[in-house]
């Protein structure tokens, strides 16, 4: 006869039956929706496709055009709801895999053991331990299973989601991503252009306001032709972000995110209208990030043929004008405090990526019609938010980058290290601006300082001024502006470091100022916007507007027009005023 079972045996058994229940009932259920939902899919694909042929004959319908923008949204988040639901059932289904593992264990290990000849004992043991084993190879089979479907669901839904946001052409997703818009493989998708070389790519920038505070060599944008301003426009940003606008042609590009979506928003200069929006894939971790850097705070990039952008989770993606996305990719997990925050640097056929978290720094260069690696080179330089800065002309194309330890300089071609200087210190957050062969840096807790392209070298330093700790710096006409949170703006001889003289406001500036018409344009965190004549003697505002609304991001221009993005999210375009 047996013994009484044991109680752990009883509730190893117990647990086991619910488990099995549930899982059997998940599963159902899970097949159940998928089914029903593959079909619905296809069938909304195949409406779609064909609006799309029929929107090509319609080019000028935008009423036409906006339905099928509409309907394509609807469509994309129902395939990404539809993924989610999947991953949780997959997940839950593991858990219940795994308690029923462990049950099986448990009530291998305390089975009540039956009496017999003692010869026997031996064998009983024996049959006791085969059935540890079984019960364990059973419960690693299960989960390799699991493990196996959870890696094909996720590669299956990496290769079949490719941009498409208007249904015309697009470029495919790399596998192992996610991207945003879902396509049948039926359709074809021509690649985009292919970049231009960097000088061309640097001339036709110029004509435009395609990064980080514009373009890489003097900007052709002109101002207003007098600063009596007025509302052009005012759109909303469905979702947050500090990034500043990007400008190409008669469209605008910003990012926005939160926890939940990562996304790309693209404006009509004309009315400000809302293009198209298109959103990243999930990612593997969404970090903390503080709500003074959210998770857009990077600047876009934008050229010719393609938009850029990067978020605090390590995603980049890369859509074409139209909405199409063309690749997507994800970096390491960004682990930094309060988040990730460097903007993107596009150098003609190359984007590079300044991606210094608490542990590991890297500078990337990404081939920018695939997001593959050119290079990657690491280095160690501490954690910082300042985004690369890049020098080129027929000598040398160097890149500069300013970390909470060191700064370095890289060649742009090779990824190779040129020179690193140790001068740095306290949270690195500037950017710095090239001009005249020079790379000029400021930032608190560091050094107000002028660093030598080819060697790294400090040609000055001056650690006696008021420094930024967010608003990069500016040279014009052989000064350095330094435009500080607390309301001071300092500026320095270009040639020595020493200090000119000295304007304050009742309030700080974290946009950077930027270099536009031979003329300082700065907008301070109240929404006080500033057109300065760059001068040895004095500061000289020229123009000046209440924008009414407070401002971090940095303005972008075109066709004598600003773009700001205000800190309610809300993208406004100023003009000149008619009349006297």
């Amino acid at each position: 006869m047996r013994k009484d079972r044991p109680l752990i045996y009883l509730l190893a058994r117990n647990a086991a039956g619910i488990a099995a229940a549930f899982l059997l009932l998940l599963t159902a259920l899970v097949v159940s929706e998928q089914r029903r939902n593959h079909v619905l899919l296809l069938e909304a694909d195949a409406v779609l496709t064909t609006m799309r042929e029929q929107v090509k004959s319609l080019p000028d319908d935008e009423a036409a055009l906006k339905v099928v923008r509409d309907l394509d949204y609807l469509y994309r988040d129902g395939y990404f709801s539809n993924e989610r639901r999947l991953r949780l059932g997959i997940g839950l289904g593991g858990c219940a895999l795994l308690i029923l593992a462990v049950c099986a264990v448990a009530m291998t290990l305390s089975a009540p053991v039956e009496l017999k000849r003692p010869a026997d004992d031996s064998k009983e043991r024996s049959l006791q331990l085969r059935r540890l084993q079984l019960a364990t190879a059973a419960s690693v089979a299960l989960l390799l299973c699991l493990g196996l479907l959870a890696w094909r669901a996720t590669r299956q839904n990496a290769a079949t989601a490719v941009g498409d946001a208007m249904g015309e052409v697009g470029g495919a997703g790399e596998l192992g991503t996610v991207a945003v818009l879902v396509a049948t493989p039926t359709i074809a998708v021509p690649a985009a252009a292919p970049p231009l070389a960097l000088p061309a790519a640097l001339a036709a920038g110029a004509g435009h306001w395609p990064g980080f505070r514009g373009s890489l060599v003097p900007n052709a944008n002109r101002l207003p032709p007098h600063f009596r301003l007025q509302r052009a426009w005012a759109s909303k940003v469905p979702l947050t972000g500090y990034n500043s606008p990007v400008v190409w042609g008669d469209r605008i590009f910003v990012s926005g995110a939160d926890r939940r979506e990562r996304a790309i928003f693209c404006f009509s200069l004309a009315d400000g209208a809302l293009l198209w929006r298109v959103a990243a894939g999930a990612p593997a971790v969404v970090p903390e990030v503080t709500a003074d850097t959210g998770y857009a705070a990077p600047t876009m990039a934008v050229d010719g043929q393609r938009a850029y952008a990067v978020f605090a989770t390590g995603q980049v993606l890369c859509t074409d004008h139209e909405g199409a996305v063309l690749w997507e990719r994800s970096l390491p997990e960004p682990k930094i405090l309060y988040g990730y925050a460097s903007s993107l640097l596009l150098a003609g056929p190359d984007l590079i990526v300044q991606y210094d978290m608490e542990e590991e720094q890297t500078l990337y260069c990404l081939d920018v019609t695939t997001g593959k690696d050119r290079w990657a080179t690491p280095w160690q330089a501490a954690s910082s938010w300042s985004s690369p800065v890049l020098l080129a002309d027929e000598q040398r194309q160097v890149i500069f980058v300013a970390g909470n330890r060191k700064a370095g300089g890289f060649d742009l071609a090779s990824g190779r290290l040129l020179w690193e200087n140790s001068g740095m210190g306290g949270e690195v957050a500037c950017s710095a601006v090239a001009a005249d062969g020079t790379f000029y840096f400021a930032n608190s807790g560091a050094l107000a300082a002028a660093f030598a392209a080819d060697s790294g070298d400090i040609l000055w330093r001056n650690d006696n001024v008021p420094m930024p700790d967010v608003a990069s710096p500016v040279v014009a006409a052989g000064v350095m502006y330094l435009f500080t949170s607390g309301g001071s703006v300092i500026t320095l001889d270009a040639k020595n470091g020493e200090e000119l003289y000295e304007e304050n406001f009742d309030n700080g500036f974290y946009a950077s100022p930027v270099l536009v018409d031979g003329r300082i344009v700065a907008v301070n965190m109240d929404g006080l916007l500033l057109v300065v004549e760059p001068s040895r003697e004095s500061f000289k505002v020229v123009g000046r507007y209440e924008i009414g609304k407070k401002v971090l991001a940095t303005p972008a221009f075109a066709q004598q027009r600003l773009i700001i993005r205000s800190m309610d999210n809300e993208l406004v375009c100023l003009e000149a005023a008619n009349g006297p």
